[in-house]
């Protein structure tokens, strides 16, 4: 028997409609909307129509960039086309953007304050007011902090949620906990930041430089379905004579565009480009040149300790914007037969072993080659499914018909606990062959690909902290809350980020029912709505009580988001809450009284060059969307091989923090739970994944009705493992693990792997009838993780499963 059946059902329209009475034509219900609401009456024809056309910057984090016109008449909206951005090539959308008017308007949202009246997780609630509202979390927060502290309260925001301003003004003001984005989307670049010093890859260029790439290799990233906007790239790339090469253990709409698919096991990622890193040395399939001019390889190494050679001196790390301790390292150098510091070498030897000071040292790039010796192009192929010619071949087309990129997605490999090996791998493989700063060569996740980068883009300043303020120490991260001591007692959530950073839902069910307090600020009726005692109603990126919005800058543009709509039934702005709840501690004078004194702020105190001169007033005649003359666009001047953030300004490709773990070079390790040798293998033989669709960003969107029409929600599985299990296709099939389970209608596909399942990412509750996907999904982070700059990651796709039918 599986572990708690999991999370079903949803908000009731019961549960919502509770007192109705007292709503009268107002039809206020966050489960659905009454007969008297116009707003979702379909949109009329008008002789004399008065129309706007509003510029509004979409989805913040998925990478596409695109900014939408809107137009609205007569005070409602009723299209969605792309704005050009200054660049033809950006006059794309995706159908998150087609689907915004349905989702704006969306029975789903939440019209009023509400107040939990049934048991926490039953939705149960009343209308209130605003001041009652503010009234209870002002209490609850107070409360718990003269109870237990001024770290028992803990508020965090969603991506999406941080789209209103970028700020999260309170915990700052009433001493409480919080963090930013955490736990998701950065494993591989966790494992690539110490040796480029850059968040998400060495990729300065966008993807329409790919055009002069000759090798492409894709890294589960499903970009035809996630960054629509920006796919065709790749056609062009393809077109100028560039291979495409797509990896990922599902067939892909991207790998239906591919020259080549490479379909590793799932979770093995880290084996197959280990085999290729072997082969690439072991062929001499490197850049000796480069190595030695841009690279640590010459740097000694004591070989009994593993240490580097050299002292240490204070540095400011550029990620963690603070003086660390930092090694100025030493190499041989041929001409005086002796050890020297890195800088002052005439003549460094990138390999060999030698003596100093009684010791044996070796070069990086001596123990590089012991370390990786057993991992040949044989092994790889036993471990990933990959066949030993196809790992050689691509091997040497990315080290040898260059210019090559490496363009990785956040899901797949960077959803198992060993993604940070991956990331070590691919870093290393980009600096012996040299493979970045230079026109059609890079690594990471492309700026434009759906990748988190921005291009080119300016930078703004926070808004000021008054002096004596500052939030509490935040010791345990947010996902790890419900399984390891902390003193959270009350927690506040914009967005629904319980159910979006976390896996094991059960888990994170019974954690939040164990609160004192759970207050939740939210467009829609999401997950964790079920679970709060208090909910506000916020506004939608297209709804503003000011003309003007939120200030935000990508790809050679600044972007300054203009009111499309008022604020809908009750609906207030992000800042507006804020300010709302800090008045109730005198703190709302510390915070910018509007969107436009904000952008003012950072436009005026700016210090990046390409915007200087940049006014609110020139961004409002712009129409909220300016191109920046200084922005150099890499695209059209190409690029040099760029001096590093790095302590020596050069790739520093051992990793000595990581000794303890066995890490300082990338060593193979199987993932947590997903592997064939897991004795848990026997019981869940399935590998299940979980991946971003073109219907929705994560959760968000969930609530669009032609999504549902046209795609549903089904699980997919291999021919071979459905026939063995007796279910066909349209089956309504159980998954399950000792962490909970879930049904779903059974999609029996070829373009998924023997051995694994796969699933589009979570939807909100409610339109998961036989219960959430995450309940079943891993939340355990390996203990080498927590070290990582982006602390550590959840494996979600790290979970093994069985599947019968319902």
């Amino acid at each position: 028997m599986s572990g708690g059946k999991g999370l079903r059902g949803g908000i009731t329209r019961r549960g919502f409609m509770k007192g109705a009475a007292a709503v009268g034509a107002l039809g206020v219900a966050a489960g659905g909307m009454t007969a008297t609401s116009n707003w979702l009456a379909p949109a009329k024809a008008y002789a004399e129509a008065e129309e706007t056309v509003c510029s509004v910057p979409h989805l913040v984090h998925c990478g596409g960039g695109c900014t939408l016109d809107c137009t609205v008449r007569n005070g409602r909206m009723v299209s969605v086309q792309p704005h050009s951005l200054y660049d033809e090539r950006n006059r794309k959308q995706c159908l998150r953007a087609v689907g915004e008017i349905s989702n704006t308007y969306s029975v789903d949202r939440i019209q009023t304050p509400l107040r939990r009246v049934g048991e926490r997780g039953e939705g149960e609630f009343e209308q209130i007011s605003w001041d009652e509202a503010i009234d209870a979390i002002a209490t609850a927060f107070k409360e718990a902090q003269e109870t237990y502290g001024k770290d028992a309260v803990f508020i965090k925001k969603t991506i999406e949620a941080l789209n209103s301003h970028g700020f999260n003004f309170i915990p700052t003001y009433i001493g409480c906990q919080t963090e930013a984005l955490s736990g998701i989307d950065r494993n591989i670049a966790n494992g690539f930041i110490p040796a480029f010093m850059q968040p998400h890859g060495l990729a300065a260029d966008s993807v329409w430089a790919w055009e002069d790439s000759k090798t492409i290799i894709n890294i589960a990233h499903n970009h035809a379905e996630t960054a629509i906007p920006w796919f065709e790239s790749v056609a062009l790339a393809r077109e100028a004579g560039a291979k495409f090469i797509d990896i990922d253990p599902r067939f892909s709409p991207t790998a239906g565009k591919a020259d080549q698919w490479i379909a590793p096991i799932p979770g093995q990622d880290p084996a197959l480009f280990l085999g290729v890193l072997n082969a690439m040395v072991e062929n001499g399939w490197y850049d000796e040149e480069f190595m030695l001019a841009h690279t640590s390889m010459a740097n000694l190494i004591d070989a009994e300790t593993g240490a580097l050679l050299g002292e240490m001196e204070q540095w400011m790390h550029p990620m963690a914007q603070k003086e660390v301790p930092a090694r100025v390292p030493m190499v041989w150098d041929a001409t005086a037969n002796a050890a020297v510091v890195y800088s002052a070498a005439s003549a460094p030897a990138l390999e060999g072993e030698f003596t100093v000071d009684g010791k044996k040292v070796v070069t990086q790039f001596t123990l590089l080659k012991q370390q990786i010796a057993d991992y040949t192009p044989e092994w790889a192929a036993e471990k990933s499914g990959v066949d030993e010619q196809v790992i050689i071949d691509l091997a040497d087309r990315y080290a040898n018909a260059g210019p090559a990129v490496i363009n990785w997605g956040m899901g797949g490999p960077d959803k198992f606990a060993l993604g940070d090996i991956l990331g070590h791998t691919l870093a290393i493989m980009a600096a012996i062959t040299g493979n970045y700063g230079k026109r059609g060569a890079g690594i990471g996740a492309y700026p434009g690909g759906g990748g988190m980068n921005s291009g080119i883009a300016a930078t703004f300043p926070a808004w000021p902290t008054a002096e004596g303020f500052k939030p509490a120490a935040h010791p345990v991260p947010f996902f790890d809350m419900p399984v390891k001591e902390n003193n959270v007692h009350a927690v506040m959530f914009f967005g629904d980020v319980p159910f979006l950073q976390r896996g094991n839902a059960n888990e994170t069910a019974e954690w939040l029912k164990g609160l004192d307090f759970v207050a939740v600020a939210e467009i829609y009726n999401s997950t964790v709505v079920s679970y709060a005692d208090i909910v506000l109603p916020s506004t939608s990126r297209f709804e503003c009580s000011e003309d003007w919005k939120a200030l935000r800058s990508l790809f050679g543009n600044v972007l300054l988001q203009q009111k499309a709509l008022e604020p809908m039934f009750e609906a207030k702005d992000d800042l507006e809450i804020e300010r709302l709840i800090l008045a109730k501690w005198d703190c709302d004078q510390y915070l910018p009284e509007t969107y436009e004194e904000l952008a003012r702020f950072q436009l005026s105190k700016s210090q990046d060059k390409k915007i200087e001169g940049l006014t609110f007033e020139k961004l409002v005649e712009a129409g909220g969307v300016y191109h920046m003359p200084a922005a150099v666009d890499p695209t059209v001047t190409g690029a040099t091989t760029p001096v590093l953030k790095t302590h020596t300004g050069r790739a520093e490709l051992y990793y000595e923090s990581l000794i303890e773990f066995n890490q300082a070079f990338p060593q193979f390790e199987e993932p947590s739970e997903a592997y064939a040798d897991n004795p848990l293998a026997e019981k869940y033989p399935l590998i299940f994944l979980t991946g971003k669709t073109r219907f929705r960003n994560h959760s968000y969107m969930s609530n669009t009705p032609w999504f549902h029409q046209m795609y549903g929600e089904p699980l997919m599985l291999n021919p071979v493992d459905a026939s063995s299990r007796g279910l066909k296709d349209g089956d309504t099939v159980r998954v399950f693990n000792d962490r909970g389970e879930f049904t779903a209608m059974l999609q029996v596909d070829e373009s998924i792997r023997p051995g694994s399942a796969y699933m589009a990412e979570e939807r909100f509750l409610q339109y998961s009838p036989g219960g959430l996907m995450q309940n079943v999904t891993n939340s355990t982070c390996v203990p080498r993780s927590y070290t990582g700059t982006h602390g550590a990651q959840v494996p979600f796709n790290d979970n093994l499963v069985e599947i019968q039918k319902a």
